[in-house]
């Protein structure tokens, strides 16, 4: 039953994060573009903690690789404030969604 519920967990963050990666890519609104914009680098956060969290103290190699998808994260950060008349650019969304993509990677397979 508890692997159940955590293949439920496991599910649930993919499609979420499937719907985040797809609104923050294509919408057309800047509200919404900002909105999941923010949502993709909380997310990505979010999931970094589970995974470096969920591991044993004595696996310091997984937990390293478990935070490299923070590195797009913070990537993203900084190029958002590069560009701060038209709102988050194109370049800033990718790599923020190629942050979140490696974060729930690491997070399924670590």
């Amino acid at each position: 039953m508890a692997l159940g519920i955590l293949g439920l967990f496991f599910i649930s963050i993919l499609f979420i994060s499937i719907i985040t990666i797809i609104t923050t890519l294509f919408s057309k609104n800047l509200t919404v573009i900002h909105a999941g914009f923010i949502v993709t680098l909380v997310l990505t956060g979010i999931i970094i903690f589970l995974t470096v969290t969920s591991l044993p103290t004595n696996y310091m190699t997984s937990q390293l690789v478990g935070l490299l998808p923070g590195i797009p994260a913070l990537a993203a950060i900084l190029m958002s404030f590069q560009n701060k008349e038209y709102g988050v650019s194109r370049a800033a969304r990718i790599v923020a969604c190629i942050g979140l993509a490696s974060s729930v990677y690491c997070f399924i397979f670590l």
